[in-house]
This record gives C-alpha cells, sequence and structure tokens, in this order.
C-alpha cells in the first residue's frame, strides 16, 4: 500500500523526507497555471523522489455541477486532464461538494439523470489521458447528494463507466455514522481510492489514541482486498512535519502485510 498527504508542491521535500510517496494535490489550486509552472512543479516532484499520484477538488468554486452547461463542464474536466497528465498523475477525486449540492429537491430527479451523464463523459475523457475519475461521498455538513458509500457505490453503478471508481473518505464516513458493514456490498476493484483522517470533528492527523479504529477500518479494507493508495486528507496544525510524522505508524497499520498481530 502507497501512503501520501493531501497538500500542495511547497510540501513535496517535507513528505519524501518524512517516508510518503505521494503526494494529492487540489487541482482547483493548480488548473490555472500555466503549462511552463506545471512542468516546474513535475521537475520539483521528480527531484524530491515524490510522486503527484492524484487530485482532488476537481470543481473549485468556477464551476457547477448542478446549474453550468454540460459542455461547459467537460471543458472544465478537459483542462483537468491536461494538467494531471502533465504531472503524471493516475487519477482524479471528484468530491466539490457545493458544486454537486441539489438546490431544489424539485430538481433531484433531473439533476441525478444529468449527473450521470456528466460523469460518464468525464469519466470517458479522463480514460483518453489515463487518468482514473473516482467520485467520492460526502457527509450531510457539504452536500446532499450521495453521503453514504452504499450511495456513492449505487451512483457509480448507475453511470456504468469502467473508468469510474468509489473512494471512501473515513472522516466522512465517521461523520455519516456508517457502519463498517457496508463494504460488504462492494465489488472487486469498486473502491479506487482511500481518504482518512482521525474519527473526530477536529479532523486532524492519525493519533495514537484512536489506533483501535484504525485497525477496524483497515480490517474492513483488508476484507475487500483493497492494497492501493491511502491518503491522509485532514486539517493541519501549526507543525506539518511533525503531524505527517506522527501519522506514519499509524498508517502502518493499514499495511495488509502488516496488519497481522496488531
Amino acid at each position: 500500500m502507497n501512503y501520501g498527504i493531501c497538500c500542495g508542491p511547497d510540501r513535496f521535500d517535507c513528505l519524501a523526507e518524512n517516508g510518503y510517496s505521494y503526494a494529492e494535490p487540489p487541482m482547483a489550486a493548480l488548473r490555472g497555471l500555466d503549462d511552463e509552472r506545471l512542468f516546474e512543479i513535475k521537475a520539483k516532484a521528480d527531484r524530491c523522489g515524490i510522486a503527484v499520484e492524484g487530485f482532488n477538488c476537481f470543481f473549485g468554486g468556477d464551476a457547477k455541477l448542478n446549474s453550468d452547461p454540460e459542455d461547459s463542464l467537460l471543458a472544465y474536466a478537459g483542462r483537468n486532464f491536461e494538467v494531471a497528465n502533465i504531472l503524471g498523475a493516475s487519477y482524479c477525486v471528484i468530491g466539490s461538494g457545493v458544486s454537486r449540492r441539489i438546490p431544489d429537491e424539485n430538481l433531484r430527479d433531473s439533476l441525478l439523470e444529468k449527473y450521470v451523464r456528466v460523469f460518464d463523459s468525464i469519466a470517458s475523457l479522463g480514460a483518453k489521458f489515463g487518468v482514473r475519475t473516482i467520485f467520492e461521498p460526502l457527509c450531510k455538513d457539504e452536500t446532499n447528494f450521495c453521503n453514504t458509500l452504499t450511495e456513492g457505490i449505487e451512483f457509480v453503478r448507475r453511470v456504468g463507466n469502467e473508468n469510474l471508481g468509489c473512494l471512501v473518505d473515513f472522516y466522512h464516513f465517521y461523520l455519516s455514522g456508517e457502519d463498517l458493514s457496508e463494504f460488504d456490498i462492494l465489488r472487486p476493484g469498486e473502491l479506487s481510492h482511500v481518504h482518512v483522517a482521525r474519527p473526530d470533528p477536529d479532523r486532524a492527523y492519525l493519533k495514537e489514541e484512536n489506533r483501535a479504529t484504525f485497525v477496524k477500518w483497515a480490517e474492513a479494507l483488508r476484507r475487500v482486498g483493497y492494497d492501493g493508495n491511502l491518503s491522509i486528507e485532514c486539517t493541519f496544525g501549526k507543525d506539518f512535519e511533525a503531524e505527517i510524522r506522527a501519522s506514519r505508524p499509524m498508517l502502518a497499520l493499514f499495511d495488509s502485510e502488516r496488519f497481522v498481530g496488531l
């Protein structure tokens, strides 16, 4: 299993120095940069020995799934995949809770059909760049569309595009009060990525006091055969390096080869 941090290029060197293999930056912060600057970021990652495996924050505040025309959303996605291609990324996560919020319950059915079409088109476009599209269920504080792993999987299945996967973010999973039995619905390969923070509303880094919960989460992933990337997506405090260093032993709990006996 590979471990990374959701952070920007300014922290690439710190990741490498503390045993992480990749970064997952916010796409919304990088998509406006010109290609020359993007190639500079790629060169920095290479010097640090850090891969830019993927991106989160696919749609920023300047794009709205719930109101923008479909061709406009596809053009927006096209630029994102160009950025991902330059930086060598293999996936893009689409959470973007505000962008996909249902503004009126009377519009839910029509927007669901639109979202199915849009995600199908985006996933197909991403495939042309060799980039997997990953849908992220989010808690009700962030959106009112697809709040649980089960709802996320049902949506991905409805889209039915082989280049579209689903993510579990254990912070949102915790806030939504979900049960680990939800993992039983997963078919092989449906879980494409994992985000993790400590099980607390503070969304902080991984702490020893939460070891028992991390062991349960790790066991759920192991049960469904997940052995892909795992990104810490949390709210970091003043000492970023100290917090990612402290998180590293907790991440080892998710390593299937080390899990037995922990």
